[in-house]
């Protein structure tokens, strides 16, 4: 059986904890036509606030409160919008045998974020209410979807078993959200495999799909090969990621992946352009430490459709979309090249309590994102900088 019993001398130890962040970010030229005046500057301001509890070994607990603002610049008109909210209020259970439970609000991730993710580079993440129990290689959660970053009320549920074993972890991961015709109920079985061979390391995941969105069925895959090598002599990592995820439809079926609830920010490229769903894609990248201060992050991405008469999907999951509308040609004469995209970022440690974030992103538009502007195509900049303090 499980169970604990807390000893007699006991006492609730209580650590209270804040951070504040504030960003600066600059989009130039969002839909890739210089004809349209849609460059966006936005700083976005967050708060977090509350307190770690732990009583005994055994017990323990956080809440935490977030209260986000941000101002927005763009041509059309200049506005502001806040949220707030209680982002984490949970107790926490060390059980005879090593199993853990914790109940409430939380986040959770698992494996390397594709598909279920806390999601914290915007002011607001997501956060769950529901139960998680761990033990012996087992994960296992189930619970309604608290704070949605994209939506003010959310009306999602997810549950997941996970086991680890030597060949890696493999999740069956449910997930129902509702929509104006039917809900959509997506079961998805995913593997992830990690193994190191000196200082090679190789991380490989795939996923398989069925359920249905709204009126048709679907039937959707997708995988990722990500290959690393430390090079020692120069503090750095380099890296090789290839991905892949299915898409289009006919009249009954839907073959889109559904990236359920996985990263919204830098999941494949830090520009956020482009998600899990209906991709053939290539990463190049070198993550590099000059100073035990200072870290950079060198990227190269390459994106083409999967199916060609779908559409480009975002890290959010939604279609791109530009003063035209969607960039999604039914026809498929637009072709399948997206374009490539070149990232730099970097984190400084000020102090102990402060560090300072940067990163620019340049997107050269391909044939099919071009087809969209035929004679005014342009790139698309974005660059930031901020600051994180922490208590």
């Amino acid at each position: 059986m499980f169970g604990f019993v807390a000893p007699d001398h006991a006492a609730l130890a209580v650590k209270p904890f804040l951070e504040i962040r504030s960003r600066y970010e600059r989009r130039t030229d969002r839909d890739f036509d210089e004809d349209v005046q849609d460059n966006r500057s936005h700083i976005t301001d967050r708060v977090r606030i509350g307190v770690d509890l732990k009583y005994g070994e055994h017990l323990s607990g956080r809440l935490q409160y977030r209260y986000g603002h941000e101002w927005i610049w763009t041509p059309l008109k200049n506005h502001s919008k806040e949220r707030s909210d209680v982002e984490e209020a949970y107790l926490s259970a060390k059980l005879d045998g090593g199993a853990m439970v914790k109940a409430g609000r939380q986040f959770v991730n698992k494996g390397a974020h594709l598909l279920v993710s806390t999601a914290t580079f915007g002011n607001v993440a997501y956060s769950w209410e529901g139960v998680r129990f761990q033990k012996d290689g087992w994960d296992v959660f189930a619970g309604e979807c608290a704070i949605d970053p994209a939506a003010e009320h959310a009306n999602k549920w997810i549950a997941f078993a996970a086991k680890t074993w030597e060949l890696g972890e493999t999740m069956l991961l449910y997930h129902q959200r509702e929509a104006p015709v039917r809900d959509v109920e997506v079961w998805t079985l995913d593997h992830r495999y990690l193994k190191s061979f000196g200082d090679l390391r190789v991380e490989a995941e795939a996923a398989v799909q069925t359920g249905h969105n709204q009126r048709k069925d679907l039937r959707a895959w997708a995988g990722r090969v990500k290959v690393c090598r430390d090079l020692k002599p120069q503090k750095a990592t380099v890296y090789l990621d290839a991905y892949a995820a299915s898409g289009g439809s006919n009249a009954d079926k839907t073959f889109t992946f559904d990236m359920v609830a996985g990263s919204l920010h830098a999941l494949f490229g830090q520009m956020d352009l482009q998600g899990w769903r209906n991709v053939e894609g290539l990463t190049l990248g070198v993550l590099f430490k000059p100073h035990p201060a200072l870290d950079f992050c060198l990227e190269y991405h390459r994106f083409g459709l999967f199916d060609k008469a779908d559409g480009w999907y975002g890290a959010g999951g939604g279609l791109n979309k530009g003063a035209h509308g969607a960039f999604l040609d039914p026809t498929g004469r637009s072709g399948r090249d997206v374009g490539q995209e070149f990232n730099l970022t970097g984190n400084y440690k000020l102090n102990k309590s402060t560090t300072l974030n940067f990163g620019v992103g340049l997107f050269q538009p391909g044939g099919f994102v071009k087809s969209f502007a035929p004679d005014s195509h342009t790139d698309q900049f974005w660059g930031y900088a901020g600051l994180t303090w922490k208590m």
